[in-house]
């Protein structure tokens, strides 16, 4: 990304700093503790049976149920959206436009923060009524920042601590630098007076953690966000809009821990790489909470995505299944490109590029994609473009663990998870999930299974995998009250697993379509291949190797293979 290394000017002379300063050094005006008044909000929710039940969900994903504060609800899509060109700004005007970026969205989203792919998204957002006007960064402080009602005073390393105060202060998130310079410029521009509501510089994240209890009503706890100090700016529109926990936790899980105590159950944790930065120690934290993970880490302008919604929403319209169930003599195989729940990935260049959706081969070949369902209702506006530009024969299955990623096997309150996942995955129009567990799931694999999908009466069935190495259980195959449960048996996963190896063991396979060994579920590192390699695996394949998409392969697998059903 070409952003500008230039740095605002700063002023030696703190006289022209003429702000007017209310620094409160342990937060605004307090509010009753948590002891009484949040604990008699969760308690609501759980009398009233929300959780888990989708109606968490049931406007937008991130918006507070009514007990917990957030902005007023959005009634249409804004005529006009001020398009800020990120490449040209420095990482503390970036952090400014974030966090302007969620004042002005919690009555309606009127900023766009432009960078690396993010132009891509501009024609799908103008098919929702709204139109774009380039605007700089002075124009949009003229234009917007009265309708913040503060800043909160961070340093660049604590940017996750001032956006989440910041969001029920309603203030934008300043550093010292932009401090001076709007202070300089306050007597040449409408924004003059703007107050300092708290100065955050020294705050840590346990003084956060304080700061959140006692101000429990304030904030939402549908979901929480954690971001990476090297991109402060990330998220941090989405956690002053909707006034959400952002938090960065590096190398400290029992503080961690102790936010994820405070978050709904079966809601997602939208970040990635702490506390362990260790991603089986990091998702299994989640998990115990209950929790699903999507990598966010570069999300941008999800404040906006959010709350933008297409004239006609409607669900994936999935490709009609043809397999020939008489077909003998042939080998199956499925292809599945593995990271699907990664939402910057899906975001930036799973599409906008030309290696993996977006590539020009993808048409050609029946390939699966594991993807959120949450999209629907974090991105409508990309959620509706992926429906319209889908390739032809392409089929989308639910990211793993099918609602987000998450361990089954350690996931607090699993049947409401599943139930959740259900309402998504319905709501998205996919109906086959994918299933990632720890390597311990192989003892209780079959109750877990058992357990999710008698919530789930919607989904035709799933494929399962191992996090160490997906494909540890080899292709095994059986049944859940009449459903398929099917593992992955092959990856293509270089340099152990290269493209070559795995054509040859697939051309040498069963061709007996009675046998499961007839079928090869095999899933496509995405780090590691692109479509251009999937093409090369096609051309490597014996004739008599049959190319299906995951239902058909299912379905398949159903009429000719018997086993077990649990």
């Amino acid at each position: 990304m070409g952003r500008d290394p230039r740095r605002a000017p700063q002023l030696d002379d703190p006289a022209k700093i003429n702000l007017t300063k209310r620094t409160l050094q342990t937060g605004h005006s307090m509010k009753q503790p948590m002891n009484e008044k949040h604990r008699g909000r969760r308690q609501f929710l759980r009398d009233s049976a929300l959780l888990g039940t989708g109606l968490l969900f049931s406007n937008k994903l991130f918006s507070a149920t009514a007990t917990t504060a957030t902005a007023q609800p959005q009634e249409k899509n804004p005529a006009v959206i001020s398009r800020v060109d990120g490449r040209k700004l420095s990482p503390d005007e970036l952090v400014f436009v974030a966090s302007l970026q969620g004042v002005v969205a919690k009555t309606s989203p009127r900023i766009y923060l432009d960078v690396a792919n993010y132009s891509f998204w501009i024609p799908a957002i103008e098919k929702c009524g709204c139109r774009f006007e380039d605007a700089t960064l002075d124009q949009l402080r003229r234009r917007y920042l009265k309708e913040a009602a503060g800043y909160v005073l961070a340093g660049m390393n604590n940017i996750s601590v001032a956006a989440t105060v910041a969001g029920p202060l309603k203030a934008v998130v300043l550093t010292e630098t932009m401090q001076k310079r709007i202070a300089a410029d306050d007597a040449n521009d409408d924004a003059g007076g703007l107050k300092m509501l708290m100065d955050a510089r020294d705050k840590t994240e346990e003084w956060l953690l304080d700061y959140v209890k006692a101000h429990g009503p304030d904030f939402s706890y549908n979901g929480i966000l954690q971001h990476i100090p090297a991109r402060p700016h990330t998220l941090v529109d989405l956690a002053i809009a909707d006034n959400k926990l952002c938090i960065v936790g590096k190398e400290k899980p029992k503080l961690v821990d102790a936010f994820y105590s405070l978050i709904e159950p079966n809601t997602p944790r939208l970040g990635w790489g702490n506390p362990y930065h260790n991603e089986l120690h990091d998702v299994s934290l989640g998990s115990k909470h209950g929790l699903f993970t999507l990598a966010a880490a570069n999300a941008l302008n999800l404040s906006l995505f959010s709350k933008i919604q297409p004239p006609d929403i409607q669900p994936f319209r999935q490709p009609a299944n043809t397999p020939d169930p008489d077909r003998k003599n042939v080998h199956h195989v499925m292809l599945m490109m593995s990271d699907g729940s990664n939402l910057s990935w899906i975001m930036g260049p799973f599409i906008t590029g030309d290696r993996f959706i977006g590539s020009p081969r993808a048409p050609g070949i029946k390939m699966n994609w594991m993807f959120p369902p949450i999209t629907r209702e974090l991105a409508p506006a990309i959620f509706d473009y992926y429906r319209e530009h889908l390739p032809r024969d392409n089929y989308l299955l639910g990211a793993p663990s099918s609602a987000g990623y998450t361990y089954p096997s350690l996931h607090k309150d699993l049947p409401q998870f599943a139930a959740t996942t259900n309402r998504m995955l319905r709501a998205a129009g996919l109906d086959i999930g994918v299933v990632i567990d720890t390597g311990d799931f192989r003892t209780k694999e079959k109750d877990v299974l058992k357990t999710m999908l008698q919530q789930m009466p919607d989904v035709k069935g799933l494929y399962y995998m191992a996090y160490d190495g997906y494909t540890k259980w080899g292709g095994d195959y059986y049944k859940i009250n009449g459903k398929p449960v099917i593992s992955l048996r092959h990856r293509l996963w270089p340099p152990k697993y290269p493209l070559e190896t795995i054509a040859e063991q697939i051309n040498k396979a069963s061709r007996n379509v009675n046998s499961p060994d007839a079928y090869s579920a095999v899933v496509v590192h995405a780090w590691s291949y692109t479509m251009d390699d999937v093409a090369r695996f096609v051309k490597l394949l014996k004739d008599d190797v049959v190319l299906v998409n995951a239902a058909e392969f299912m379905e398949l697998m159903s009429k000719n293979v018997k086993t077990k059903n649990y």
